[in-house]
């Protein structure tokens, strides 16, 4: 939930370019919160090796994948996080994700 919260007004800015979601410090904050909900992931993968919950795919992946796919497609400075980009490499091998997923992992 946290996640959500955080990039909810720079992704309906930058991405879906909403109207009342133009405000530049708004935006710019939401990064910065979205960044930091971004390195708490970071931290937890580097944990778990693998997935959100330890080493096998569960719900807690399908909800964050959608998180981590929203911040590594969106226009925005991104934070290095090689656990993040792991996790995606990971998550793009999953067929059901595969037609939505990047080619490059920021």
């Amino acid at each position: 939930t946290e996640l959500n919260t955080a990039w909810r007004y720079a992704f309906a800015g930058l991405v879906r370019r909403m109207p009342g979601f133009d405000d530049p410090e708004q935006i710019a904050a939401s990064i910065r919160a979205w960044n930091a909900a971004m390195t708490v992931l970071e931290r937890q993968l580097e944990r778990t090796g693998a997935f959100a919950a330890g080493e096998t795919f569960t719900l807690a992946d399908i909800v964050l994948g959608v998180s981590v796919h929203r911040w590594a497609a969106s226009p925005i400075e991104r934070d290095m996080l090689p656990a993040v980009a792991a996790y995606y490499i990971r998550l793009r091998g999953r067929p059901a994700f595969q037609p939505w997923a990047l080619d490059e992992v920021p």
